[in-house]
């Protein structure tokens, strides 16, 4: 399964499916002529505030100052002075930022980096880890080459009993999360597994279920979180690039795997947006060009006006996902969903054709107590759609990612917005900076 491909012999029942669907949940031909909606007061969060905050401004407040001062340390890790680097989370029960490093002893520009940040105030706290990133990266992808092999030519006696699905560092980098689709105790013999050298842990998650499908029926300068279809129905993402006007770009990015090669890709009323001009399939990101222009803005609120209302928010930057943050996504067909927590970062995983795609983000539906409450926060049709974090003024945010596709947790997730299929309340993204090396910086609209 997956939320987003279509082979050519299915092609035909989607479009039905999928005509239908628009006839009856796009928006009428008036509301598509009206201006575009632009945020004008502070958007706001309807899920529970989290335990020991007053207020989502709050979160997003202490968020951003902790993702900065993450940045500023992966900016020199990433100009070569992460030997032993093992990684960061974020704990927002303790505030703070923590640092893994292999010995506990940073290299010497990171901890000038750090006593920096400690005097402006930014808590951090650094701690040993067993292992370093690279370390962790490198058997992460000595153990799924061997489950692809084991997939091309399987074992009898294991086959039907349980496979591996993907793989993900620890955030304190001591060892590997390894999810098994089947029986857990057939798994612990599962050949692949054998000769892992680092520590693992098993967990049941199944296949990566890519979601497709469609807010409807936007106009240039596009926005993040509309709805787009080529061979099938999906969700855009933010825009990238410059053009000579302010706040406008050039692109937009999307997931892979609902575009093809040079396709061209249309709104749900017919008009054409642009062309397809980059895929990567191994990261499940794509890149869009748009000759009307995209724009720094994104869609939050309701998949449809009958459903609720519908703003756009400036986009302020990006910044990477860090486990333990708390971020939002704003599919076409889901609308604004929040509370996802960051559980693992540099996820590798089969998708749903057997293939693998790496530097993935896993997160999960949190309730107000940090704990896993099973909501719906993506569903079929926002493959591709864009995840965010809230700047502190919620007027505006900060890209984090593109929607690629949902997990089955193994619980009964109540579906609602727009379409049918499946939701889900565990999802993967392509982290944002994956695509800004390839393609460039996303497009930003200044706070005013």
């Amino acid at each position: 399964m997956k939320f987003g491909s279509t082979t050519a012999k299915s092609l035909a029942a989607c479009s039905l499916a999928l005509s239908a669907l628009v006839a009856h949940a796009s928006p009428s031909a008036a509301e598509a002529n009206d201006d575009k909606p632009v945020t004008t007061s502070p958007y706001n969060i309807s899920d529970p505030v989290p335990d020991g905050f007053r207020s989502w401004e709050e979160v997003s407040a202490l968020q951003e100052r902790l993702s900065t001062a993450a940045d500023q340390i992966m900016n020199v890790v990433d100009a070569g002075d992460g030997e032993g680097y093992g990684s960061m989370s974020v704990s927002l029960q303790s505030r703070r930022l923590n640092l893994y490093w292999k010995g506990g002893r940073p290299s010497a520009r990171v901890q000038t980096v750090l006593n920096q940040l400690t005097e402006q105030g930014a808590p951090i706290q650094v701690a040993a880890s067993k292992y370093s990133a690279a370390e962790l990266e490198s058997a992460a992808e000595a153990l799924m080459n061997s489950a692809l092999a084991a997939r091309k030519t399987p074992d009898p006696s294991f086959s039907a009993g349980a496979r591996v699905t993907s793989v993900a560092p620890r955030p304190d980098s001591s060892g590997l999360d390894v999810g098994i689709s089947g029986s857990l105790e057939r798994a612990s013999s599962l050949p692949e597994l054998r000769d892992v050298q680092v520590p693992i842990s098993l967990t049941q998650r199944p296949e990566t279920v890519r979601t497709a499908f469609s807010r409807w029926n936007d106009s240039a300068p596009f926005y993040a979180g509309g709805h787009f279809s080529e061979e099938m129905a999906c969700s855009t993402s933010f825009a990238t690039g410059q053009s000579t006007t302010a706040g406008q770009g050039l692109f937009m990015l999307t997931a892979a795997h609902c575009v093809a090669d040079n396709h061209p890709v249309y709104t749900s009323y017919g008009t054409k947006m642009g062309t397809v001009i980059a895929r990567m399939a191994s990261r499940d990101i794509a890149s869009i060009q748009i000759p009307q222009h995209s724009a720094g803005y994104v869609y939050n609120g309701a998949p449809i006006s009958d459903l609720g209302p519908l703003t756009a928010s400036r986009v302020y930057g990006s910044r990477r996902s860090l486990p333990g943050e708390l971020v939002c996504t704003s599919g076409s067909y889901s609308g604004t969903r929040c509370s996802i927590y960051v559980a693992f970062v540099n996820v590798t995983a089969f998708d749903d054709n057997g293939n693998l795609v790496t530097k993935l983000v896993e997160g999960y539906h949190m309730g107000y107590d940090f704990q896993p409450d099973h909501l719906q926060i993506a569903r079929h049709g926002d493959s591709g759609g864009p995840v965010e974090q809230w700047a502190p003024d919620h007027r505006g945010v900060y890209a984090k990612g593109i929607i690629s596709g949902g997990v089955d947790s193994g619980y009964t997730v109540v579906c609602s917005g727009v379409g049918s299929g499946e939701c889900y309340d565990t999802i993967r993204w392509a982290d944002i900076k994956t695509a800004e090396i390839l393609w460039g910086n996303v497009t930003t609209v200044p706070a005013q």
